[in-house]
């Protein structure tokens, strides 16, 4: 019984209850043995178990929820999404519910993929290993120095597709996605994603982990040969593994060992710290664009040195390397022949080679690192 109610909790969660005593216990077996003398053991043993699970269950959720209250009360100054959906409850009345789900989506960095968003998001879900059963779903995105870019994460009770759709639910809400959104998801085969995908989201690109679908086609086709035209086999983004996906699960395994609430604040604290290491990085830069496109175009450049430029009218220009590869650069269209530009958002040595020619000729007045799509910028003009 709860005779008195502390709203601010500031003792450290601890799964031992001391009023558990060997006492306590000895008062439950009389008691149960008084109703029942001829109770055989192994039924006494397992009627304690089930009771005082369900005790120490009811006492944590109560804990759990007060905390979780206060956290989403702090957070939700941010513009931080919070939903906590709960198991069904046959009497409405009831004061209490039992936790089966939360989604979050932190303030700032749902603002962050807003404003820089590259259309494209993984999605994976992981097992908590604690003493409460579940999976953490995540959706993680690529920032503009090519840095896994987490946006929300949930914990759910299992994989399934109700559990998916509930999460894409959330997430297309604090994305801004809808039915009709060009957008770019990349799984395995997690269990009921494919369904609350295609049920949500029906415009969207979907593909699979490249290293999954190299696995399935070794049955039939094994060697290098095959595995390098399976590579070569781009489409709309040049990111085909789940690395971003895998980098944030490996950051978070400390905290999937943990009960849930001690989880998500672990989650939050990396989070944290991740958003301050890169601001680090980018007041470091000296230049417009992020480190790592500096480095791109720095090599792009180089090589854009050794290629052959040619007007071919329509405002369009072929570009030639050794005399034998020739490529097609539309700068209307922003576009070339080897695809590259459209894929990462950088301009390919195709197409720096020909913006070198229109400066020189002053029909442009923007150099190749102008050219580049915000994603990658600090400084947008």
């Amino acid at each position: 019984m709860v005779k008195s109610y502390n709203k601010e909790h500031r003792c450290l969660q601890n799964q031992n209850v001391k009023a558990y005593t060997y006492k306590f216990l000895a008062k439950q077996i009389a008691t149960r043995v008084e109703s029942n003398p001829t109770i055989p053991m192994r039924d006494l043993q397992e009627h304690l178990q089930r009771d005082d699970q369900v005790g120490i269950f009811k006492m944590k959720v109560f804990k759990a929820r007060t905390e979780a209250l206060n956290q989403v009360q702090g957070i939700m100054l941010f513009n931080t999404t919070v939903k906590i959906d709960v198991e069904s409850e046959p009497n409405p009345n009831a004061e209490t519910r039992t936790f089966k789900r939360i989604y979050i989506c932190l303030g700032p960095l749902k603002k962050g993929f807003v404003a820089g968003r590259r259309d494209f998001v993984g999605l994976d879900g992981d097992f908590m290993k604690g003493p409460y059963p579940g999976q953490i779903l995540s959706a993680v995105g690529i920032d503009g120095n090519n840095g896994t870019y987490p946006s929300t994460y949930a914990v759910v009770e299992s994989e399934s597709t109700n559990s998916w759709t509930w999460f894409l639910t959330c997430l297309g809400d604090d994305l801004g996605l809808g039915t009709n959104s060009n957008f770019t998801f990349m799984t395995d085969r997690q269990k009921g994603v494919l369904l609350a995908i295609a049920k949500l989201f029906p415009c969207v690109e979907h593909r699979y982990y490249l290293r999954y679908i190299h696995e399935n086609m070794k049955a039939n086709w094994r060697g290098k040969q095959f595995k390098d035209l399976l590579w070569d086999c781009r489409a709309h983004t040049d990111t085909m593994l789940n690395n971003m996906c895998e980098s944030f699960n490996s950051k978070i395994i400390e905290g999937r060992d943990v009960p849930i609430i001690t989880c998500l604040e672990y989650i939050r604290g990396y989070l944290m710290k991740k958003i301050v290491t890169v601001q680090k990085e980018i007041d470091k830069a000296t230049c417009p664009l992020t480190p790592t496109a500096t480095v791109w175009v720095g090599k792009l450049k180089k090589e854009a040195t050794q290629l052959r430029f040619v007007f071919c009218g329509n405002g369009k220009y072929q570009v030639t390397k050794n005399l034998l590869k020739k490529f097609v650069v539309d700068m209307g269209q922003q576009t070339c022949s080897c695809r590259r530009w459209e894929l990462i958002g950088i301009p390919c040595a195709h197409a720096i080679s020909t913006m070198w020619e229109l400066l020189k000729n002053k029909e442009i007045d923007k150099i190749p690192e102008h050219w580049v799509h915000q994603t990658y910028r600090l400084e947008t003009n």
